[in-house]
């Protein structure tokens, strides 16, 4: 049998509590990824290549089924054009109220709590 020697263990800062950016590699090459992030070198170039809209449009699903699709979607671009938050753009609209909107677009409602079943 031969010897084999183990591949060496780098120390790479990842997760929470790591700050600053990492280097990743793959087939294209190197891209920087941010430390805290677990994703890798393909994640992060399609989220720098393929950027369609920031965090506040993601939202948007929330709203259509309860005031359409086309509304939803009004609002997200009012948003967008008039540098505006979601709920500024929506409640601007007129098709929906702060109280409602309040209880549809609460983050914790949509996505649960991390536990499975929440």
């Amino acid at each position: 049998m031969k010897n084999r020697t183990s591949p060496k263990m780098r120390e790479i800062p990842t997760g929470i509590r790591a700050t600053g950016m990492r280097r990743e590699t793959d087939s294209m090459g190197e891209i920087e990824v941010p430390a805290d992030r677990y994703w890798g070198a393909q994640t992060q170039r399609s989220l720098v290549h393929f950027a369609i809209c920031d965090d506040r449009m993601r939202r948007e699903t929330a709203l259509s089924p309860v005031i359409g699709y086309d509304k939803a979607a009004a609002i997200v671009h009012q948003a967008n054009m008039r540098d505006l938050t979601l709920k500024d753009a929506a409640l601007a609209s007129g098709d929906i109220d702060e109280k409602r909107f309040d209880e549809i677009v609460d983050p914790n409602k949509m996505v649960g709590r991390g536990l499975s079943g929440s």
